[in-house]
């Protein structure tokens, strides 16, 4: 019954999935070649929990591993504590710190740490039938191994969210994009689009997320695609 449901959703909401995958799309095709330079496969893992809550304001934690190519060994750890305040029901600003230990899924790439001061300003608006545009707009002051220069970087993610009714656990299904400007090399160097991520509520306080992403980024001059499987875990 769950299933015949899930495939009732998707048959009456095709046009409004189909319109936000073309709008992705759109966003994506011009800052990436999509040519690419070579294909890699990875699989992303994530766990983040709010731990303290009290009126406007949340504190939490954020977990994050990354494998290699082709699911191989980790490349990338990362670590981010998460200071929120809700200044409306539909704006948020966050201030988080962060680090990241990492090498890039390009071959014979080098690990190297980063440290990461993230200020946010979050937005989300409303459309008809309780579908919503949730907006993430960061700025990223990085701290990087080897390199006396702080490096600034700005990131907009647009997201498209449905809801979902009558499907048991899976609550939402959503396609969103997320672009990455290199202000201080004054580049688009980045851009992760995920065409299908899910959404089922393990309990009343966990969330799953299971989701596909496309990535196009700029490595060593050259443009790269990965594509991703990941999972993300939210209590």
């Amino acid at each position: 019954m769950d299933s015949m449901r899930t495939s009732l959703f998707f048959y009456l909401n095709f046009e409004k999935i189909t319109r936000a995958l073309v709008v992705g799309a759109f966003l994506t095709i011009p800052v990436c070649h999509l040519h690419g330079n070579n294909w890699y496969s990875e699989y992303w893992q994530r766990l983040s929990w709010q731990i303290w809550e009290k009126g406007p304001w949340t504190f939490g934690t954020y977990f994050e591993m990354r494998s290699q190519n082709h699911f191989k060994n980790m490349r990338m750890f990362q670590q981010s504590e998460l200071l929120a305040y809700k200044i409306s029901e539909d704006f948020q600003v966050e201030l988080h710190y962060t680090y990241i230990h990492e090498r890039s899924v390009v071959a014979n790439s080098l690990w190297f740490w980063q440290h990461r001061i993230e200020i946010e300003g979050n937005r989300t608006f409303h459309l008809p039938g309780k579908n919503l545009v949730k907006t993430r707009n960061r700025l990223e002051i990085r701290r990087l191994q080897n390199n006396p220069k702080i490096q600034y970087r700005l990131r907009q993610l647009t997201r498209f969210v449905f809801p979902v009714n009558g499907c048991g656990a899976l609550t939402a299904f959503s396609i969103y994009n997320e672009l990455f400007y290199d202000a201080s090399t004054h580049l688009f160097n980045q851009n992760r689009f995920h065409p299908v991520c899910l959404t089922f509520a393990l309990s009343d306080k966990v969330n799953l997320d299971v989701f596909f992403q496309l990535r196009f980024f700029l490595d060593q001059g050259l443009w790269h695609r990965s594509a991703i499987l990941g999972t993300q875990v939210s209590f």
